[in-house]
Formats: structure tokens, C-alpha cells, sequence
């Protein structure tokens, strides 16, 4: 079973520095996603940090 999900598009403009980009739209879903990148990061630590350590 494939399972695909579409969080939609994030729209850039470049800018006159090099390598950088500004975003037009999808502020909110990039933040969205940080945020659930944050708390699974802080979620991974606090299971790892609860398990016994191998001596």
C-alpha cells in the first residue's frame, strides 16, 4: 500500500543576494512543519534519554 500526502507548494523569489530566496507563499506550511520537526526532535531525546543505558 503507498500512502502519498500533498502538503501543497511553497512559492520562492530570488533575491539579490546569491543563494538566497524569499518565500511568497507557504509561511505557514513551512512553519507547520518546523514546529512538528521541533517536537518530534524533543520527543526523540526524551525517549532516548528514559531508556537504560548499556553498560
Amino acid at each position: 500500500m503507498t500512502r502519498e500526502y500533498f502538503i501543497g507548494t511553497v512559492l520562492v523569489s530570488p533575491t539579490d543576494q546569491k543563494n538566497h530566496y524569499e518565500v511568497i507563499d507557504g509561511q505557514q506550511r513551512l512553519t507547520t512543519f518546523f514546529l512538528l520537526l521541533c517536537a518530534s526532535s524533543i520527543c526523540f531525546r526524551v525517549s532516548r534519554s528514559s531508556k537504560p543505558s548499556v553498560a
